[in-house]
């Protein structure tokens, strides 16, 4: 199995690429490289890594050393405050309707939104959705999309299910089914299993075949928005389980 030292230009890609962290995980001999989503751009610009020239790396370093390479993105306690902001702000001007808000980073310039209301209509969900559009613009932040979440959902969303896999994860369906069924009582198995097989698909968790258990990839955490309410859950852990596991 390839050995960190093994790397020869790992200097140099700390520096440029602002890694923060390697691991060789012991379950492919992957190459895993950690850092912050705050130093991720959407173009190539000085001081920033753009994604195409992360997946050129990727792409680089498999080919030479003839191992996958995943880089995770870890969040960014400067983007999460931008959020956190955010969420003050929604709540003063939509104290009536808006309960929590949470936002998941996709790089330093574009974010997407969980918001949970106490009632969804058409025309609050769209003054809710332009004022936001205004207040992240003015931190520099491109809002792309918005979740709508209302009080009375009878099952979790995509991102319910990551969050809790993040903090609980390695899971099997029914221990997903035992933490949900609180609060979501039309879940079940045959519904929770199709939901995980898009995630599956869409490479954001893997399933290990033996034991049925699920865990995050590194696509699947950069999804996750941060999060403050009963969900939450240590992001150093999340990224620990992915060294040990993924």
């Amino acid at each position: 199995m390839l050995d960190i030292a093994d790397i020869a230009e790992l200097p140099e890609l700390q520096k440029d690429y602002f890694i923060s962290d390697v691991n060789i995980r012991t379950s492919d001999g992957a190459i895993v490289l950690y850092m912050s989503i705050e130093h991720v751009s959407e173009n190539t610009k000085p001081g920033f890594v753009s994604r195409r020239q992360l997946d050129n790396l990727s792409s680089r370093l498999a080919e030479k050393y003839l191992v996958p390479t995943a880089v995770i993105m870890a969040p960014s306690p400067k983007l999460e405050k931008i959020g956190q902001a955010a969420e003050l702000l929604l709540k003063a001007k939509f104290d009536e309707i808006v309960e929590e808000a949470n936002f998941s980073f996709l790089s330093s310039e574009k974010v997407n939104a969980w918001i949970k209301l106490t009632r969804i209509t058409a025309d609050s969900t769209a003054e809710l959705e332009s004022y936001l559009q205004s207040i992240l613009n003015e931190s520099g932040v491109q809002f792309l999309s918005c979740q709508w979440v209302g009080e009375n959902s009878t099952l979790p969303t995509p991102i319910n299910i990551l969050i809790v896999l993040k903090r609980l994860q390695p899971l099997n369906i029914e221990g997903f089914i035992g933490y949900f069924i609180t609060n979501y009582r039309d879940i079940n198995a045959k519904w929770l299993n199709r939901q995980l097989d898009k995630m599956l698909k869409k490479q954001l968790i893997i399933r290990d075949k033996v034991t049925g258990n699920y865990a995050l990839t590194g696509s699947g955490l950069g999804l996750i928005p941060s999060v403050r309410s009963k969900y939450n859950s240590d992001v150093a852990r999340a990224l620990e389980l992915g060294k040990r596991k993924w």
